[in-house]
This record gives C-alpha cells, structure tokens and sequence, in this order.
C-alpha cells in the first residue's frame, strides 16, 4: 500500500509539473532593406542550446544576448519559464531568405 501510494503521487506530481515543449522564431522587422540591422530571437520553454541558421547573404551583427525569464498566468497561477537568444545583423543582398531555429 506504502508503494503505491508513493507511485501515485510521483505520478500525479509528473503531470501536474508537465509542460509542452515550444519553440517560436521571431523577428523585430519582417521587411528589411540591404545594411539595415535587424534582430532574431528564438524562445523557447525547453532548456538547451540555441542555434539560428542563417543564409550566407545574413552578417551576424555585435549584439547577441541569452538569458531566461519568468512568465506568470495570472487566470491559472502556473510560471513558466521562458529561454531566449537574440542575434542581429543586416542583410548584404535584398531578397526573400528563410531561416530555421
């Protein structure tokens, strides 16, 4: 009985504690011209490393920044933890480019 009471309330507590992974890229402006500085970041609820593949017209820019931060749903009381990484730059050619996190 003592072991099944503890697997249940691991269970219980897994569950509860469970979130569903999410990934989202974003960019600060979605129309650019050649030598304008644009930022990318990537969010995500999952810890780990973050890579943004860029085409070979992007020029990384000096302003990069990781971190974390707290979000709080105030209508259902949960914290979710959020880790970013943002990276600007500017194109050298216009035109369309698709990018992948």
């Amino acid at each position: 009985m003592r072991n099944l009471c503890f697997i249940l309330s691991t269970l219980v507590s897994f569950f509860t504690c469970a979130q569903k992974p999410s990934v989202s890229l974003s960019a600060d402006s979605k129309s650019v011209q050649a030598g304008d500085l644009v930022t990318f970041t990537v969010k995500s609820n999952i810890e780990g490393m973050v890579e943004i593949d860029f085409p070979p017209e992007f020029i990384p820019g000096y302003g990069n920044s990781n971190g974390m931060e707290q979000v709080m749903d105030y209508n259902t009381g949960t914290v979710s933890t959020i880790y970013y990484f943002s990276q600007n730059g500017a194109f050298k050619e216009n035109g369309s480019y698709t990018l992948q996190a």
